[in-house]
Parts: structure tokens; C-alpha cells; sequence
């Protein structure tokens, strides 16, 4: 899509704008993203969800059931298993979710529903363009 804007209505200079943009959905609100651009701001569900796949990982090293890490968090056990796997993300992406320089599409909800790779590059290659 492109967006063009002309003169506007009233005095003063006129502004000339085109740029390639899309609209991209992010949880329940929808972005206007510009090509290329990058998230302006560190995307705190996302990383909340992050700091939790790692505290259920580091209660299964001491010992825990997935079972027992679920009814300590109020969740099926199910949903332990599905979202374990972003303890084992990529030093890079971790550091551009946590700058906020992750792909505007990059959201808790994508990378919960994404079947990831072991190998970091693999993950980067998915998930970093």
C-alpha cells in the first residue's frame, strides 16, 4: 500500500508525503508500519512472556513437573509446554525484543504460535529479516 498526501486545507506551506506503508495487527490494536520501520518501543508482553518460559525452565532444572509448573501459575500444563520454548531464543533476538527493535509482526501472540528451531541462526532466519 502507499499513502500520498497534498497540500493541506488552510494557510501555511504545503507537505508532500509518500511512503510505503502496512497495517499490521498487534494484539487487539492494528499499526500503521512504514517500510522497514522497526518497533519504536521494547514490547513489554512479549517480554513478560519471555521472563516466564525462563522461570518455568529454571523450575523444571530444580526438579518440577510440567504439571507442578502449571498449577503453580494457574495454567494447563499444555500451555507450559507450547510456550517453553522462548527460553531457548537467540542471544540477538532477545536483545532486539528487549531494545524494541524486533519486526513490528514479532509479537507474543506470532512467536507463541511459531514451532522454532534449536539452532539460533535457524530462529533468526524465522523470526529477525
Amino acid at each position: 500500500q502507499s499513502l500520498s498526501a497534498g497540500e493541506p486545507s488552510g494557510p501555511g506551506k504545503a507537505h508532500t508525503i509518500d511512503a510505503a506503508f502496512s497495517l499490521r495487527r498487534r494484539g487487539v490494536e492494528t499499526r500503521f508500519v512504514l517500510s522497514g520501520q522497526q518497533a519504536a518501543e521494547p514490547d513489554t508482553v512479549l517480554i513478560q512472556r519471555i521472563v516466564k518460559a525462563c522461570s518455568w525452565l529454571d523450575q523444571i532444572r530444580a526438579g518440577a513437573s510440567i504439571r507442578e509448573v502449571a498449577e503453580r501459575d494457574n495454567v494447563m500444563p499444555e500451555y507450559v509446554s507450547n510456550n517453553i520454548d522462548a527460553a531457548f531464543l537467540s542471544p540477538r533476538i532477545l536483545k532486539a525484543i528487549m531494545e524494541g527493535r524486533q519486526p513490528p509482526e514479532l509479537t507474543a501472540t506470532r512467536l507463541f504460535r511459531t514451532s522454532l528451531p534449536l539452532p539460533w541462526a535457524d530462529q533468526e532466519q524465522i523470526l529477525l529479516p
